[in-house]
Order: C-alpha cells, then structure tokens, then sequence
C-alpha cells in the first residue's frame, strides 16, 4: 500500500462530510490506499458521518481513543498505519480532486519528505489564495537535503507535507502531545533529518481558515507557554544532532524564529499580565536566544534589529509588538 490519510476528528460535524467526499473522490484504485480516522473523544454528531462512510468504503478503518488532543490522535494513526507514506490531513480541509493520482508517480522516487503548494481558503468570505511551497523556483521539481532548504520551504502548516512512513518511525519523529502548533516543534527536525526533499510545484491541500473554534482564531496564554516548550524542545534537539558550525547555525535560526512567533503570539494574546510573568521567568534565555542571530548565515536586517532589542532587555521586543 502506497498511502495512510490520517484524520483526527473532534467537534467537526459541520466539516467532516466534506472532507472525507474529497478523499474518496480521487478516480483511484481504493486498495492502493487506506484512510484513517481518530475519534479523538469528539462530542458531537461528527462519527456518524464517518461510520456512513467508512460502510461504503473498506479501506477506511477507524480509531476511538478519549480526547487527548491533536497530536496524539496524528501519532495513533501513524502508528496504525500501513502506507509506504503518511499524509496528516485536518478534518475540516479538503484535498483536490485527483490529488492522490498526482502523487503515485512521485512517490517512485522515494523521497523522505514531499512538500506542495496549498490554497488558503477564507471561510467567511471564500477568499482563496494559493501559497507555493517556496518562492525560490529553482527549488521546484527537485530533491534535496532537508537541512538546506530549511529556510526556504515553507514547512508549516504540516498538511503540506507527505512523508515516508518508515523515516519518521525509525527517527522517532511523533507529535509533540497537548501542544498547540505542534507542527512548529516537528517540522524542523523532520526536515533536519530528512536526506531527500522533494519540492512541488503544485498545490494539492485546501486549508481552510476558519472564522472560529480553530486555534489560530484566537491566541491564548496556552500557545505563549507551548511556544515556550517547543522553543526548549528544539534546542535539545540541536544539543544532540548538530556536529557542525554550519549545522548549528541552521537550527539556531530554527529556535530565534520561534522566539519571534512567540512575541507575535504575546502580542495577540489578550492576558497580558500572564504574559509578562513567562518574559520575566525566561528573561535571561531568551537573551541568550538573541545572540543565536549572529550565528545564522547571512541574517536578514529584521532579524539583527529584534537580536538587539532582545539582547538588550527582551521587554523591548513584547513592547514593540504592543505599540
């Protein structure tokens, strides 16, 4: 079997038909690929539309487990699965049509990673923007070590990319459990790892924007301490996996982007007492983060000026995203 769709669902009764129809609406050979969907706990009608589904296609299997959240639902179905591939797709997104004929053929490549275009589609007005998965087109079509496209690849959101099932399971590269963004945490060493990348030139995901009940509708104090977990996580993760200055200097990069989504998020998160007690506690780390700047090659002017501000006191960064 060449493919495992893996779906968490949970509260999504109002998403979830339309997502499935676009995954069997494919033309394909159903025995070439199996879809699996996680009732994560969901409340909701949402299993019911599921259960219709998965009696009239056999090669949808289903996994009930009590709500744990979003990444240990995407690591039971990783662990269940049987495709030479994974594809993590959210259940209130779709996919094209012929999406999964247009990935056969790559696949005999055998890449570790294959990461496409998306289009972005606004819920409450139908807006759809199509988003390249680089803007460097010489990238397109080819296959590539992980690391060096790291900061050229849009890696996020991770319903991007396509994995090889066997590279994420014998490099022990699992969701992060009850985080927001796990994707953030897990995008970075997977392609790290990754020894071929292969960049398309297409689009293949709907990702839809929703108006709300997604987390991105609102920030919470939760993504501030989280970015904070995933920020510590990754900086293990370079402890352990870099030999080299130049492999250094691209996690460095990895762990100060973080540093900035998370002043972003500070900015956005309407609890700001709570927000200054995480500045506080971490002061003296995130300085520390501030010097990773100077070791990145070629930084941009963004990056030196937010390096010194946090150098210098990181207060000035939360400050310049208030005002």
């Amino acid at each position: 079997m060449l493919l495992s769709i893996i779906i968490p669902v949970y509260n999504v009764e109002h998403y979830i038909k339309t997502t499935l129809q676009s995954v069997f609406n494919q033309n394909i050979d159903e025995t070439s690929y199996e879809v699996i969907v996680i009732n994560d706990g969901t409340p909701d009608n949402s299993m019911s539309i599921v259960t219709e589904f998965s009696k009239k296609h056999k090669n949808l299997s289903i996994i009930s487990q009590d709500n744990q959240g979003l990444s240990c639902a995407r690591n039971a179905g990783l662990q269940r699965a049987k495709g030479d591939y994974v594809w993590f797709i959210d259940s209130d997104d779709t996919i094209v049509n012929n999406a999964i004929a247009l990935l056969f053929p790559l696949m005999k490549m055998q890449a570790d990673i294959y990461v496409f275009g998306l289009k972005k589609i606004n819920e409450k007005n139908g807006m759809i923007t199509e988003e390249y998965a680089t803007e460097k087109t010489s990238l397109f079509s080819t296959m590539i070590e992980g690391k060096k496209i790291m900061n050229k690849v849009k890696k996020c959101p991770i319903q991007r990319c396509i994995f090889r099932r066997d590279f994420l399971l014998k490099n022990n590269l699992f969701f992060y459990p009850k985080i927001y963004h796990e994707d953030i945490e897990l995008a970075p060493r997977a392609f790290f790892l990754a020894k071929s990348v292969y960049v398309a030139d297409f689009a293949i995901y709907n990702y839809l924007i929703r108006m709300s009940g997604s987390i991105m509708s609102r920030i919470k104090i939760k993504s501030c301490y989280d970015m904070i977990t995933i920020m510590h996580n990754l900086e293990t993760f370079r402890k352990n996996n870099t030999y080299t200055c130049y492999d250094n200097a691209i996690l460095k990069r990895e762990i100060f982007i973080d540093m900035l989504i998370f002043f972003e998020y500070v900015y956005r998160c309407p609890d700001k007492e709570e927000v200054k007690k995480i500045i506080e506690k971490n002061h003296h780390w995130f300085r520390q983060i501030s010097s990773y700047a100077i070791s990145i090659h070629f930084p941009s002017f963004k990056m030196l000026i937010f390096s010194v501000l946090c150098f210098i006191n990181p207060k000035l960064l939360y400050y310049k995203y208030l005002f």
